[in-house]
């Protein structure tokens, strides 16, 4: 049991060590915790590459200011890390062709995040209605 705990516990860390990282604009950080092969999927489109998916996070935290995030749920099971999160932020910046707007927004949503070898291989946000 104590090694599944463990186990768990570590992919845990590993899961919210990624939010964590782009918070604190630690590239290197974000990069050293993506596996080589891994796949955003969710609410961009086609899925990104683990450059784009940085590259994309670069862009967004640049044009918000004062980002925070609350993690208000955490299940873990096997590799699956699941975290129910709010962001906070403020849009300083030109984000997604939208000219900034000084307005803060909310996002609320879910990661699932899968953990190999103490990477994250794969990350998506579930969609958000039916149909």
């Amino acid at each position: 049991m104590t090694e599944n705990t463990t186990s768990t516990d570590t992919n845990i860390e590993t899961a919210l060590g990624v939010s964590r990282a782009i918070l604190a604009a630690d590239w290197a950080g974000l990069d050293s915790l993506l596996a080589p092969d891994f796949t955003y999927h969710g609410d961009l489109g086609e899925p990104y590459t683990r450059d784009q998916y940085i590259g994309f996070m670069q862009a967004m935290k640049g044009a918000m200011s004062d980002m925070t995030m609350d993690f208000t749920h955490i299940v873990s099971q096997g590799d699956l890390v699941s975290i129910r999160f709010v962001t906070r932020a403020r849009q300083t910046g030109k984000f997604m062709g939208a000219p900034a707007t000084k307005k803060n927004v909310e996002i609320r949503g879910i990661f699932m995040r899968r953990i190999e070898d103490g990477r994250v291989v794969e990350s998506g946000r579930p969609p958000t209605c039916c149909g």
